[in-house]
């Protein structure tokens, strides 16, 4: 029976060193995936704020604001899984490639003075916020390493805009959103829709 009670406690150990062995490459190899991943945004960063589509989407957005406004929030609603959807990706890149462009705090800003590694880590607000219903913990790794604060509530649209900062205007970006969340931000923020932008789908 000694024996036997030894040969238990051997196993027992045996068995939660293997555990724990295993945890830790699960980690390692989750952590390398996200790496991998995020490598993947940033070459796809690198293409997309150099082309053309991009200087002419920022272009249009600058010339159709309000005189002397500047965004102080970006928000995303509804981009989708962007690990497992092309149109996803890249419409979370582009997020990531606005949210940067348009938080530079003046109203006259180049294309060429957005620097690849900028943004990321930038002190940027918690109210430039991304929300999607059906994330996955994998992409809500991603946003965390990237710096993308994510809205764990979902108002199915009805955010109010941050409290006004001198000239600041807000934009909401919504590729994937139903007419419904239109109609819900625009009613929740009908007393301020001069500040209220919104680049859709629809």
């Amino acid at each position: 029976a000694k024996f036997k009670v030894q040969d238990d406690k051997l196993k027992n150990f045996k068995d939660n060193h293997h555990f724990q062995q295993d945890r830790a490459e699960g980690h390692a190899n989750s952590v390398l995936k996200i790496q991998c991943f995020i490598d993947k945004i940033i070459t796809a960063i690198q293409t997309l704020r150099d082309s053309g589509l991009f200087k002419f989407l920022c272009d249009r957005i600058i010339s159709n604001t309000r005189q002397k406004s500047y965004f102080s929030t970006v928000v995303c609603l509804g981009v989708g899984n962007f690990s497992t959807s092309t149109s996803s990706f890249w419409q979370f890149v582009l997020y990531l490639c606005l949210r940067k462009y348009l938080l530079l705090q003046s109203g006259e800003v180049e294309t060429d003075s957005i620097i690849l590694h900028d943004i990321f880590g930038e002190k940027i607000n918690e109210e430039s916020f991304l929300f999607e219903p059906n994330i996955s913990e994998f992409e809500k790794s991603v946003c965390k390493s990237l710096g993308v604060h994510i809205c764990q509530q979902n108002l199915f649209g009805q955010y109010k805009l941050p409290t006004a900062i001198n000239n600041d205007s807000v934009l909401y970006f919504m590729p994937h959103c139903p007419y419904q969340l239109y109609c819900n931000l625009i009613w929740t923020n009908c007393t301020e829709l001069d500040r209220l932008y919104i680049l859709g789908n629809r």
